[in-house]
This record gives C-alpha cells, sequence and structure tokens, in this order.
C-alpha cells in the first residue's frame, strides 16, 4: 500500500518551504538586517487605527523591539488584516515617562483621563516595568 507520494515529491515540497520561509524572514528585516517589528492587536485596538484614532503603540519592552527605531516599517496584524506603518518616534522608560512624553489619548482615545489609560495598561501588561511607546504615520 502506498500514499501516492515518492520521496522525490516530498523533498521539493520541504525545498519550497523553506525558499518561502527565508524570503518571509527577509522581508522582515530592516537594511540593517534587524527584526522589523511585528504588532498583534485585538479588533478594538486594530480598528482605531483604521478609523485614523490611534497613532501611538505602547508595548513592554522585549528583545524583538529593543533595536527599532525612526523610519522603521512597523507591521500591524489583526487575523488577516494588515497595516503597515512608519515609525517616526520610539519612547522607552517607565510608564509615567511615557504618558509624559506622549499624550495618553494618542495611545488609549477611549481613555477619559491618564488614569483610567495606567489602568488599561495595567489590565494588559500586569507585569509590565519597562515600556515603549512607538508613534506611528501613515506610509505614502
Amino acid at each position: 500500500m502506498t500514499c501516492g507520494r515518492n520521496f522525490d515529491n516530498i523533498l521539493d515540497d520541504l525545498k519550497y518551504f523553506h525558499t518561502c520561509t527565508k524570503l518571509s524572514k527577509n522581508r522582515c528585516n530592516n537594511e540593517n538586517g534587524d527584526v522589523m517589528p511585528f504588532f498583534m492587536l485585538k479588533k478594538k485596538y486594530f480598528d482605531l487605527y483604521r478609523f485614523g484614532n490611534k497613532d501611538v503603540e505602547l508595548r513592554v519592552v522585549k528583545p524583538q523591539w529593543k533595536n527599532t527605531k525612526a523610519g522603521d516599517i512597523a507591521t500591524i496584524q489583526c487575523g488577516r488584516d494588515i497595516f503597515r506603518k512608519r515609525i517616526t518616534k520610539v519612547h522607552r522608560g517607565s510608564l509615567a515617562r511615557i504618558f509624559r512624553d506622549v499624550d495618553y489619548k494618542r495611545i488609549f482615545p477611549e481613555a477619559s483621563t491618564v488614569f483610567e489609560a495606567v489602568k488599561a495598561t495595567k489590565e494588559l501588561y500586569p507585569v509590565g516595568e519597562e515600556f515603549m511607546a512607538f508613534e506611528l504615520e501613515d506610509i505614502v
């Protein structure tokens, strides 16, 4: 009994998969070879970007974003929907410092006070100590 596929077909499939993987990894790198920022969002936050109500992404500092700088292109994704935005400025520090440097309404447009924005941040990142805020703009 055979499965209908021979060894050569399986090798061809593996070579194709390896080529596609290399191509997709290269598309996510900037000119220095650093990995470009990739943000997965919940639908409610993704829609805020879609309708122009939000233009700053706040994240806990992680190794994949440590080399991000102004001019890099960020990918923002929710399911199959994707936006690409240019990073204009990167802020790094405590939550107090981030909210001092960036208007909280740009990060949490639905918050009516800075205290509500801090509360929303603590719900998303309960143990976060150091944060990064990425100011984004549309790519023309």
